[in-house]
């Protein structure tokens, strides 16, 4: 109910409908929608024309399967993903990605570290990163 596996030539295609279904205690995980539909952008390969899923929403996967140390590599496909794109929608990927708080946080502390400026993530979130994180330092009786 969430994948289909094709095969043609000896190579598998997968399609997939639903990601993440139970991880991180999501029950829905990431569900194609009408929405997600909406924000696609037509792409082609060798002339067949198809949807493909918005910045937004590859992160929005990318974050929420990313759980598994083996899955390392999402982090860095991510902040690939930002520094490349000039016009993240931040309020629709923040309102997706906000049921993952402690990833969320991880990953946006993590591009910050990663010198991401404020050209690719708004000021204020990278404020507020910073603020939680000083606070987190204060709270454990030590100087931020």
């Amino acid at each position: 109910n969430w994948v289909y596996h094709a095969f043609k030539d000896g190579q598998i295609i997968d399609l997939l409908f639903a990601l993440g279904k139970g991880f991180l205690g999501d029950p829905n995980g990431v569900v194609l929608s009408d929405e997600m539909l909406a924000r696609a952008r037509q792409a082609s390969l060798d002339g067949t024309v198809f949807l493909m899923a918005s910045v937004e929403d590859i992160i929005h996967s990318k974050l929420l399967v990313s759980w598994k140390a083996t899955r390392q590599e999402d982090f860095q496909d991510i902040l690939l993903l930002i520094r490349n794109s000039k016009h993240l929608d931040w309020d629709y990927l923040l309102d997706n990605i906000s049921r993952y708080p402690v990833r969320t946080l991880a990953l946006l502390s993590y591009a910050i570290s990663c010198e991401i400026t404020e050209d690719h993530i708004p000021i204020e979130i990278a404020t507020e990163v910073e603020t939680l994180s000083k606070r987190l330092f204060q709270w454990m009786g030590r100087v931020a």
